[in-house]
């Protein structure tokens, strides 16, 4: 980091959060080369907020089995107990194993019973089998789509009941560039669903000859279609922090992460708003 002082802004994309304070100074270089702010956020309003993302570990690849990871989120500021709710297309997967284990289960569903503290999160971990590429039933082919929901709250007082939903439409492939950006919502969005949030998964796969030490990730976004101010990374595999630099540029740092050469592969999800 260059010699200077840095106004540094925290930002919630959260209406019912503030913030104290809003900005410090920093400068360096000082006494020491770090610093330690402790910020404190109050809740505007009493309200309740669950989001819930799916994550696919992998691509969805015949005979292969994979995992997925649901993400339960509170965003709201009261704590809250409800049930989450996964579901998978039965005939295409073989469902293996969850953690935790489920609370209750169907043929094509799994439920699990949470208690979530304000913005505490809870994780939970399907695996699941695919098909074959041939018969004798429900033979997956390339370019099937897979259909896997994820639900929680549908009823009640939640202030934004659109993200308590997500649904992922995974492409069956049978290869696949380990280094790609997927929305998981499908290659096409509805006019009808300007506005929503969808989601990317990001992966980076070290092709070198040496272990990577330090990963610069850069994504240009064209703000005629999205709203740059409401990116959220949502989750990583490895811990990174973003930067947003020219209007438009997001670089995403993975500092000191030693990626070695065993197929180890960097994934994170992020979430903007659509605008156009």
């Amino acid at each position: 980091m260059p010699d200077a002082t840095y106004n540094v802004t925290v930002m919630v994309n959260n209406s019912i959060i503030s913030v104290h304070p809003t900005t410090i100074n920093i400068s360096f270089p000082s006494g020491t080369d770090s610093l330690n702010q402790n910020f404190c956020l109050p809740a505007t309003a009493m309200q309740e907020d669950m989001l819930v993302v799916i994550i696919p570990e992998t691509q969805a690849k015949p005979r292969f089995r994979t995992t997925y990871t649901v993400v339960l989120t509170n965003q709201g500021t009261v704590a809250f107990t409800n049930v989450v709710d996964f579901t998978y297309p039965s005939d295409y997967v073989t469902f293996l194993t969850a953690m935790p284990v489920v609370t209750s289960s169907t043929s094509a569903s799994l439920s699990w019973n949470y208690t979530l503290r304000p913005f505490d999160s809870a994780i939970y971990r399907v695996e699941l089998n695919f098909n074959l590429l041939i018969p004798p039933a429900f033979p997956l082919n390339s370019g099937a789509i897979l259909n896997l929901n994820a639900s929680t709250y549908l009823t009640g007082a939640d202030t934004d009941i659109s993200n308590n939903t997500v649904h992922l439409a995974q492409s069956v492939v049978n290869s696949f560039d380990p280094n790609d950006k997927t929305c998981l919502q499908g290659k096409n969005m509805d006019p009808s669903q300007v506005g929503e949030y969808p989601d990317y998964l990001i992966c980076f796969e070290n092709m070198g000859t040496a272990s990577a030490i330090k990963v610069r990730v850069k994504d240009v976004i064209d703000t005629s279609k999205f709203d740059i101010s409401s990116l959220a990374p949502l989750n990583a595999s490895h811990e990174k922090y973003t930067s947003i630099t020219n209007g438009n540029e997001v670089e995403f740092h993975f500092d000191n992460i030693n990626l070695d050469l065993n197929d180890a592969t960097i994934r994170w999800l992020l979430r903007y708003m659509r605008i156009a």
